[in-house]
């Protein structure tokens, strides 16, 4: 097991990176459970509506979201609103054009947060 703690300026963040190297499918386990979330999803999601879904649920705001930053936090909420997006039947290809970054960026996220 590998494990990884960040710290920015002194201060150390919330969140933990672990990761088995034996394993074949890496990625974070990010405690999710997507069936009940797709439960509670209106039938057609914006972009921006994932978003604001998922800035709600994880006390962030939308900009943050859209930003760069790779904190845990945020990206767990992040790759959140694009699962919600590609379970709603887009395209990787369309929800990385939505959202401003590369179709392979959001599935290797979402594969991550699958495992």
């Amino acid at each position: 097991m590998l494990a990884v703690g960040l710290v920015r300026n002194g201060t150390r963040l919330e969140g933990v990176a672990v990761m088995d190297l034996n394993r074949e499918d890496w990625g974070p386990d990010l405690g999710i459970d997507f069936d009940d979330l797709a439960d509670a999803l209106p039938a057609k999601l914006s972009a921006d509506d994932a978003y604001a879904i998922a800035a709600r649920r994880h006390g962030v705001t939308v900009a943050e979201l859209r930003g760069r930053t790779r904190t845990p936090h945020l990206h767990k909420a992040r790759v959140e609103a694009w699962r919600m997006l590609l379970d709603q039947g887009w395209s990787s290809v369309a929800v990385g054009r939505a959202v401003g970054r590369d179709h392979s960026t959001v599935l290797c996220a979402v594969k991550g947060l699958k495992s």
